[in-house]
């Protein structure tokens, strides 16, 4: 007994559908809640700042098709300011795919490329590779219409059950090659299908939520308003999906080990 005095052993993990409420409230501490807030507010003034752009730029040349191609050009700009965001969310999966639980730190500004700009770029190629046909209707259609939301919802449901897996293949084997080994990842999500389809239903509607209120917020009210809400929910669920993803491996780690050491 006095040996085991001071020792504290990790608390099993549950699967994230068994503690709904963790879930929801894991971002809630003072490192989520400032990345959720600073990012929105940086991610919404470089958003209205390309906007502004773009109609200044058609109102000095005259010409309409240069604003146009300054809104759908943005994204592009947005995703590259995303990288924070989604360096964070790779820290999440590595830390919660060994069972620890407890928010992360912040990726370090002092190691800028690995801790930062490798992570979110393994995510970032993970999603571009999945959702390809949705980055096409965002530079070619305007997302905010209603055929353009209906567009992404549809792309996004698609490419979402190779995206999961692409995700967690990249960041267990720190390989961007690893987004494009199709056998490994389809035949890792069919080991775990049915907690697999769990985490889809999640993204689903992390999905389908982020992009009604895109639709909805940023027509219905003044533009920083509507974008600052959005880019709040946005960030608060790509958090949140780092949890799941991460629960997800950790759970199922015994029949995902192809996926760790990519083979």
């Amino acid at each position: 007994e006095k040996e085991l005095e001071g020792i504290v052993f990790p608390a099993k993990v549950e699967p994230f559908w068994q503690q709904p409420g963790k879930v929801a409230l894991y971002p809630f501490n003072m490192n989520g809640l400032i990345v959720i807030f600073v990012g929105a507010f940086g991610l919404t003034m470089l958003s209205f700042f390309l906007f502004l752009l773009g109609g200044v730029l058609s109102v000095i040349t005259n010409a309409a098709g240069l604003r146009i191609f300054a809104q759908r050009i943005m994204p592009v700009f947005i995703l590259t300011g995303s990288l924070y965001i989604l360096a964070y969310m790779a820290k999440i999966i590595r830390k919660t795919s060994k069972g620890d639980m407890d928010f992360p730190d912040w990726p370090e500004f002092a190691d800028f490329w690995d801790s930062i700009v490798r992570n979110g770029l393994l995510v970032l190629t993970a999603a571009a590779i999945s959702f390809f046909p949705a980055i096409l209707v965002i530079i070619f259609i305007s997302p905010s219409s209603l055929g353009g939301t209906v567009l992404l919802l549809f792309f996004f449901l698609i490419g979402s059950p190779y995206f999961s897996m692409a995700v967690l293949a990249a960041i267990k084997q720190d390989a961007f090659s690893a987004c494009i080994n199709f056998p490994l990842i389809l035949q890792a999500s069919l080991k775990i299908k049915k907690h697999y389809f769990k985490s889809l239903i999640a993204l689903w509607a992390f999905g389908f939520i982020g992009s009604i209120l895109y639709f909805i917020l940023v027509r219905s009210f003044f533009p920083v308003i509507g974008l600052s809400l959005f880019w709040v929910v946005a960030i608060y669920f790509t958090l949140i999906e780092g949890y799941i993803l991460g629960n997800i491996f950790y759970i199922n780690q015994k029949n995902l080990v192809e996926i760790e050491q990519g083979r």
